[in-house]
């Protein structure tokens, strides 16, 4: 199997229909597992319809994605902030420090 590289892959998302893999017979749901399978492996993601999941569920979950990505970010920032500041402010303090020892002489 050929490993997808930005040149090769496809931009969209495999449709699965999960219903079959609920409702359906045991070929049916081997073809639904093998769909998935082969979605996660090429292209990174599956859409699946007929899931039997509430969109109010669904919409749920995108929220909480979203608050962790920005989450994520915010802390991200100021931990950068944090790492910067630490390493100016000591280098600000010595190179005040040295020019007040300058003056002194």
């Amino acid at each position: 199997m050929e490993t997808p590289t930005p040149t090769t892959a496809t931009l969209s998302i495999p449709l699965v229909d999960y219903g079959k893999s609920l409702h359906g017979s045991e070929a049916e749901q081997k073809e639904v597992a093998a769909q998935i399978d082969d979605a996660f492996r090429n292209v990174g993601f599956v859409y699946l319809i007929n899931h039997g999941i509430p969109q109010e569920r669904v919409d749920e979950c995108f929220e909480w994605v979203f608050s962790l990505w920005l989450l994520i970010h915010e802390f991200t920032f100021y931990f950068t902030l944090i790492l910067l500041l630490s390493s100016v402010i000591p280098l600000y303090l010595f190179s005040m420090g040295v020019c007040l020892m300058l003056t002194h002489f």
